[in-house]
């Protein structure tokens, strides 16, 4: 079944301001009015983080005393989002640093709950990888079935044009989640025959190396691609 712009908004608002609740009401002249319900305090933080998010969507936002307006697609914002695309691509031309944040949140919780399965730590390493370090799985997800076209010309070409970028990031981030995978697999053997951390640290990341070259080449030939 089709997304609608309501649903996908309520998905952002819970992956980008968890504690805040929102409320989506449908405008007679189209597109969206969204309310953000937070304390007065942490208001105003938790509306433009939202805002941000809905404009890297590629929509029209706004703001008024009473919310946010989103009322369709924008040009801009969409150019906005191919762009910051390409940045991505560039950006994950070699998982080092993801492989190494998922090695620290696997070592944080087998400190902490040193009994878990291996599922149980590769579950929770994986979520933070892709909620605090990647990003772009979710934001896929939010708009996997969220229909994306549009009768202007324009539009209708950095629409597909994102699209296209969108698959080649999410490869990437496919690939980085794999890499990073393995290290906690095999960072989480280690655990269990009780090597050191250190020696532990050291079997797990000792192959990011080679597995960083392989995404390093193919971030090159996507980014020429696009």
């Amino acid at each position: 079944m089709a997304a609608d712009m309501t649903q996908v908004i309520q998905y952002i608002g819970e992956r980008v301001i968890p504690t805040a609740s929102i409320g989506v009401t449908p405008l007679d002249i189209g597109g969206v009015r969204v309310r953000v319900h937070q304390d007065d305090q942490a208001h105003w933080l938790a509306t433009h983080a939202l805002l941000r998010e809905l404009r890297l969507v590629g929509w029209e936002v706004s703001t008024d005393r009473a919310g946010l307006l989103v009322l369709g697609w924008s040009a801009a914002n969409l150019t906005h989002r191919i762009q910051t695309l390409r940045i991505s691509v560039g950006g994950l031309g070699d998982c080092v640093r993801t492989v190494a944040a998922a090695v620290a949140v696997a070592e944080s919780y087998l400190a902490a709950f040193p009994t878990s399965s291996s599922e149980e730590v590769l579950t929770v390493v994986v979520k933070e990888i892709e909620a605090g370090h990647l990003r772009w799985p979710a934001r896929a997800r939010e708009l996997a079935d969220l229909e994306r076209s549009s009768a202007d010309p324009l539009i209708g070409m950095l629409l597909r044009h994102s699209v296209m970028l969108e698959q080649q990031v999410q490869e990437l981030c496919g690939r980085h989640l794999a890499s990073a995978t393995a290290a906690v697999a095999t960072l989480y053997d280690a655990h269990t025959r009780q090597l050191s951390p250190e020696g532990a640290r050291h079997l797990a990341l000792r192959n990011v190396s080679t597995a960083s070259a392989r995404t390093s080449a193919d971030a090159a030939e996507l980014g020429r691609a696009s």
